[in-house]
């Protein structure tokens, strides 16, 4: 049996998106000859964590977790270096490297939107000689806004972030035995950066959808969000919504707009954004909220902007008529619940950037995929709407997604060619 290193700085009972890969991997590794071994902070040191102790049901029970505590929030947001990343990145290169003096490991896995201890990669390959694969969730360094970039923040934190980035990005990926991506635009991205890179170390993976995590929403999640017996239909969407997700958002307030205008019986519907922000603890009017306002659709509309548990979620998917999958002005998006969402079972209406890959996914599964903007946009949710009142909506296809087992297995395909 092969050893693996997971490095996850998020990991559960922490609920947090950036987990998924390594937690879904987790039941298929062994039986493909590979024992996992998971690097994680300690839940204490996540500041503002969302805990959800069903997600440690969801992986073996004698995996071994080494955790590790980051320094403390307290002192380091007075430099400005709040991120659990930065914290975290002092301790697990102690700890790690005593892992890699005291035991054999064939391989590490970065699996995480931290992307600072990343840089944890080349120095374990230098002392070890350990090949290490990182996984690209969103991108660590940002393409210039003069390439078409208009999702980008600001701030100096933002600035600070991105030129650490350009410090540590070019020595972690050129190191890398492989990049995995979610999206088909980093692989582009990063090839065009780094060139001397063998096109052959970039490939898309995309997240996969386990059925057992869906199947322990609907029967032990709990949801306190909607009544689905109230007699309403009730669609959901769930995730953060921020500026770059502005663009759907109206359109799709638009849609709704011309729905209940044609047809009385769309009064039934009532929309759910749950979990709109990554703050612990909101105050104040979401953007959602803001926006259903300015369409005079607060009757229809309600947001909920505190995150809820990962099976809540789930058990909203399970009591919802229908899906919402939004993309972002950033054509690169890749949501984390793309996969699962069409795996639910349910209608999916998704608005997504003209020129993202998922499109084509999300098509092939059943789901009805409209652009971010435009007149046709907005009818299109006009139709889907209208279409789930009258009762002539189809659920997405259940074997169309890109399962967990599926996705682990063209992991281990690339693992095995690394480690060799």
């Amino acid at each position: 049996m092969k050893r693996l290193l997971l490095v996850s700085p998020h990991f559960p009972p922490v609920n947090a998106p950036d987990h998924q890969r390594v937690r879904t991997m987790l039941p298929y590794l062994r039986a493909r000859g590979w024992e996992p071994v998971v690097l994680a902070a300690s839940p204490v040191s996540v500041q503002g964590a969302t805990l959800d102790a069903t997600l440690e049901e969801t992986y073996p029970r004698d995996l071994e977790i080494i955790r590790v505590d980051a320094l403390p929030h307290a002192w380091t947001r007075r430099l400005g270096l709040g991120t659990l990343g930065l914290r975290v990145l002092p301790a697990m290169a102690r700890r790690g490297s005593e892992l890699l003096r005291q035991r054999k490991f064939d391989a590490a896995f970065f699996s995480t939107a931290q992307f600072t201890v990343m840089a944890l990669g080349p120095r374990w390959r230098k002392t070890h000689g350990l090949p290490y694969l990182l996984d690209f969730h969103d991108p660590w360094l940002a393409e210039p806004a003069s390439r078409g970039n208009s999702a980008r923040p600001g701030g100096w934190k933002y600035r600070l972030a991105q030129w650490q980035a350009a410090m540590l990005e070019p020595r972690a990926v050129r190191g890398a035995a492989h990049c995995v991506c979610v999206s088909e635009a980093y692989p582009r991205m990063l090839r065009a950066r780094y060139p001397e890179v063998e096109a052959q170390r970039f490939s898309v993976l995309p997240f996969g959808a386990s059925e057992e995590d869906l199947r322990v929403g609907r029967e032990f999640g709990r949801q306190e969000v909607f009544d689905p017996a109230d007699g309403r239909l009730h669609l959901v969407c769930t995730g953060i919504v921020e500026a770059p997700f502005l663009p759907p958002l109206r359109t799709f307030f638009k849609g709704l707009q011309l729905a209940l205008a044609r047809d009385q019986a769309a009064a039934r519907l009532a929309v759910h954004f749950v979990g709109t922000t990554y703050a612990p603890n909101p105050s104040g009017e979401g953007l959602v909220t803001q926006e259903a306002r300015a369409h005079g659709l607060t009757k229809t509309v309600t947001e909920q902007r505190s995150r809820v548990p990962y099976f809540s979620a789930l058990k909203c998917w399970h009591d919802a008529a229908a899906l919402l999958v939004f993309g972002s002005a950033d054509a690169s998006y890749v949501p984390s619940k793309l996969e699962p969402s069409v795996a639910a079972g349910r209608p999916v209406l998704s608005l997504f950037h003209p020129n993202t890959p998922p499109r084509a996914r999300l098509e092939a599964a059943g789901a009805w995929v409209a652009d971010l903007t435009g007149s046709a946009s907005e009818e299109m949710v006009a139709d889907f709407l209208l279409q789930l009142v009258r009762g002539s909506l189809s659920p997405c296809p259940k074997g169309a997604s890109f399962g967990a087992a599926e996705m682990t297995a063209k992991f281990v395909h690339l693992l095995e060619q690394c480690s060799a």
